[in-house]
């Protein structure tokens, strides 16, 4: 980093502004598990949908141990959530039965590693 070409850091309200560089993805996770996908940039924005079936509820956080406790977000079968959010890391879970979803993340240009890493255990979350 050189003082001539600074990198926006997390606070960087610019980069939250114009329409992040979209990240995509696709999976089913299975009954009782979770997935984490730690991004290389902060997001602006995850829109989130759940594609399974009646049995299939999606849960979603931004750690694993939240989305495996109850530091989540429920989103039922065949709906979706829209969400304006700086996070690096995407949790998704399958309480009971398999999950379908689908995920498409705004990213700013801010390096995931100038961003702090979330603790489930605190209210402010970081």
């Amino acid at each position: 980093m050189s003082l001539d070409n600074p990198q926006p850091g997390h606070g960087s309200v610019p980069e939250y502004l114009v329409p992040g560089v979209p990240w995509l993805t696709q999976s089913t996770i299975p009954s009782g598990q979770a997935i984490e996908f730690e991004l290389p940039y902060v997001t602006s924005a995850v829109h989130v949908t759940c594609l399974s079936g009646s049995a299939g509820t999606l849960m979603f956080g931004v750690t694993r141990a939240g989305v495996l406790a109850s530091n989540r977000l429920p989103i039922a079968p065949g709906t979706s959530a829209d969400l304006r959010i700086r996070t690096k890391t995407l949790v998704f879970g399958a309480p009971s039965g398999n999950a379908d979803f689908a995920v498409c993340a705004g990213l700013t240009l801010i390096t995931a590693s100038f961003f702090p890493k979330y603790d489930h255990s605190k209210t402010a979350g970081v």
